[in-house]
């Protein structure tokens, strides 16, 4: 019998990003979960509701885990910073696998030593980097199709 009550009530705790998503779910789903103002690429403020990133979280994760075939997988995230973008990191969390990020302005020759580098199972991409990285033998996920 453990002694310290903090114990249990810390393991219970979440501890990993997509157990706090699944916390905050949980408790108000209809609360702000992101919300990014108006920026050069962006006219309108984007809000999504914690629910919405749950659900976009979870058929990222349904995409992905197609290509999860072991332990130590990889998938590289490559679209615009955006709700889908978190979302996609949440979901790639998820299936038990890690992710890289670049930066989209990266040049081709460097995005591509990225892809080779990590060993990515699958590339979670928006259209503009579907465009560029057509072709390199990896399964592209569109974001927006997901």
């Amino acid at each position: 019998m453990n002694a310290d009550p903090t114990a249990t009530e810390a393991a219970a705790r979440p501890s990993c990003l997509h157990e706090l998503l699944t916390a905050a779910v949980r408790a108000h789903p209809q609360r702000i979960a992101l919300d990014i103002p108006p920026g050069p690429q962006r006219p309108a403020r984007v809000e999504w509701t914690y629910a919405e990133l749950e659900a976009q979280a979870a058929r990222v994760r349904g995409a992905v885990e197609q290509h999860v075939t072991g332990e130590c997988v990889v998938a590289v995230l490559l679209a615009r910073h955006d709700p889908a973008l978190f979302a996609a990191q949440i979901g790639v969390l998820r299936c038990g696998a890690a992710f890289v990020c670049p930066d989209p302005l990266f040049p081709d020759s460097h995005l591509r030593f990225v892809l080779a580098d990590s060993g990515a199972v699958a590339v979670v991409t928006d259209e503009a980097g579907a465009a560029r990285l057509a072709g390199i033998g990896i399964p592209l996920l569109d974001v927006a199709a997901l």
